[in-house]
């Protein structure tokens, strides 16, 4: 069972513009770098814990959740607050005896919290002009304890109920109505608490990415893309296998697109996960023709997928975390070279990106036995 090709599992290596694949023979690197897109900065949570700003076209390897790391991918988001993190300036708070206090330091190594006073029914709040829907976010914690506050619309959708420990924490709240801004209530009658924050945001979709800070204006923070053309060889034309051990972290209007290789519907091979039925589907084209192998189990969004698909004319197999969820006699022919690997692509036939991690991709020139996908997938 030889890889062609093995990216992540714990073996990162990145730079602007790339990151590269690794060889398990050899023990290094190879030459053979994906390339990697953003238009924009962004921000990853690092081997510490804490959050981290990189540049332009930098690669995110985040460890939130993760001790190994994985490469994040999302798309296009935009923080619509105007001030992110500076809860003196943009923000309103009302009740007496409410007031935005000193500054944290070092909430998450360069960036500060604030400590905030909230009377009995007091708000701490920012608002935006309102858009359809969105998502609020925001990082809390108290000082000792443990606290209820309630977070949500400052123009009168519903709140939720977030309960604060010592220990910061990204809260979120989805609204579908109109949403105005971010707001935070304590609703404990007669009890004045003390929260730290830090990080809000309010964004359009259906959750919450990774955090954008602001300045005085909204800020947009462009779409991650990630992809090789890899030399012959590396990509098996008449068999193969695919192995995908990643996570979906979030689920939009459609479908997520996980992978592809060419982005036709001539001869490609695409992995995809529906909203509808939470199930996931491999997507074969050959000489244009779609065969659809669909898992039998859904996945929920978060759970930790190894993905194995095994093609060969007359005996393709979908395992997942070692469980053989589809299998054809189906032949076929590959009319045309099989020659891109996308990651989460944004702007194909195969739906729309959401946000991802990546903790490895594996490639075989061979159709692997069962017992060594079962293996693989376990």
């Amino acid at each position: 069972m030889s890889n062609t090709l093995k990216f992540g599992n714990g073996q990162w290596a990145t730079k602007e513009g790339s990151t590269l694949a690794y060889n398990d023979e050899n023990n290094n690197f190879k030459p053979l770098p994906f390339n990697f897109e953003r238009g924009s900065s962004a921000t990853v949570v690092n081997k510490d814990g804490l959050i981290e700003t990189v540049g332009s076209d930098m690669p995110r390897i985040d460890y939130k959740d993760d001790s190994e790391g994985a490469l994040l991918l999302e798309p296009q988001r935009t923080n619509l607050l105007l001030q992110s993190n500076l809860f003196s300036s943009g923000w309103g708070i009302t009740g007496t005896g409410s007031s935005v206090g000193n500054s944290v330091s070092g909430a998450f190594s360069n960036l500060d919290g604030t400590s905030i006073t909230l009377a009995s029914g007091g708000l701490l709040y920012s608002s935006i002009t309102p858009i359809s829907s969105g998502v609020m976010s925001i990082y809390m914690r108290v000082p000792s304890g443990t606290v209820n506050v309630r977070l949500g619309d400052p123009i009168g959708a519903p709140y939720e109920t977030k309960t604060l420990t010592t220990t910061w924490q990204r809260f979120s709240t989805v609204d579908t109505g109109s949403l105005g801004g971010l707001a935070i209530y304590n609703s404990q009658s007669g009890t004045t608490i003390t929260i730290e924050v830090s990080a809000a945001q309010v964004e359009e979709g259906s959750y919450a990415t990774s955090y954008i800070p602001t300045q005085g204006s909204a800020v947009t923070r462009l779409a991650d893309s990630c992809s090789q053309t890899p030399p012959d060889g590396v990509i098996g034309q008449t068999e193969g296998t695919l192995f995908l051990d990643f996570k979906v972290l979030s689920e939009g209007e459609i479908n997520a697109n996980i992978f592809n290789t060419n982005k036709n519907t001539t001869n490609a091979i695409a992995v995809i996960r529906t909203k509808s039925t939470k199930e996931l589907q491999v997507q074969t084209f050959f000489s244009s023709v779609n065969v659809n192998y669909v898992s039998t189990n859904p996945y929920n969004v978060g759970d930790k997928i190894k993905l194995a698909f095994k093609y060969k004319s007359g005996d393709v197999k979908l395992y997942i975390n070692g469980i053989l969820e589809n299998s054809a006699t189906t032949t076929f022919t590959i009319s045309s070279s099989l020659d891109e690997i996308n990651l989460a692509d944004n702007v194909t036939y195969f739906a729309r990106k959401e946000a991802l991690h990546f903790n490895e991709l594996k490639l075989f020139k061979e159709a692997l036995t069962d017992a060594e996908l079962i293996a693989l997938t376990s």
